[in-house]
């Protein structure tokens, strides 16, 4: 039998495992806060990651355009290098075309015999040896030094090889055509005669042979 007494007791039990209202009120803000806290930094993580990229693009962007504007000055550097190098060698086709007439008139001038009937002449083809000469210095074609000289592949052309005892091997001993250059440009090469060594002659036998026959 349960007595008034027993279900008061019972009661007031339930009372203390329900949770009073102003406990459950102290509880959900501390949750609610934490839950607010850890989706702002998720939103504000995911509200940034737009803005990285358009940064990386726009950092690319500027990237190719500095390198485009890099091979356009570049491109224009080599424009006006070529155009300066054709402005600068523009005449070297017809320098070629006019030595060989040049070569005829001092060729004419060294062979010919003075003589009272041909003396007017040959001053006058000297004179425009002479003149041919200087127009082409006047535009920086210049007569390459060969004779004397150490034979050079970049500036002559060895026709004939002459053994020489009184020149180093190499030696320039005679130029036979002229060489030109036009600026650092070669016209045409020296066709040259070049000095060798001279064969030994049967009297005269090397040191070293005569060592190894001793």
């Amino acid at each position: 039998m349960v007595t008034p007494q027993s279900e008061q007791s019972e009661s007031n039990e339930r009372d203390d495992e329900i949770p009073s209202p102003s406990e459950t009120a102290s509880q959900q803000p501390e949750q609610t806060s934490e839950n607010v806290t850890e989706l702002t930094e998720e939103q504000l993580d995911d509200s940034l990651e737009p803005e990285k990229d358009l940064q990386e693009q726009l950092q690319e962007a500027q990237q190719r355009a500095l390198r485009h504007q890099a091979d356009v000055e570049n491109t224009r550097k080599r424009m006006r290098r070529e155009m300066a190098d054709q402005q600068r060698y523009a005449g070297i086709s017809l320098m070629r075309d006019l030595l060989p007439a040049l070569d005829n008139l001092c060729r004419a001038v060294e062979v010919a015999e003075p003589s009272e009937a041909n003396q007017g002449i040959l001053s006058g083809v000297q004179m425009v040896c002479e003149q041919l000469e200087s127009i082409l210095t006047k535009h920086e074609c210049h007569r390459i030094e060969a004779e004397g000289t150490m034979f050079d592949p970049n500036l002559h052309e060895a026709v004939v090889q002459q053994p020489s005892s009184e020149h180093p091997p190499g030696t320039v001993v005679k130029e036979v055509q002229a060489g030109y250059r036009l600026f650092d440009r070669i016209v045409r090469p020296s066709q040259v005669m070049v000095a060798q060594a001279p064969e030994n002659s049967p009297e005269e036998v090397p040191e070293t042979q005569q060592e190894e026959d001793s």
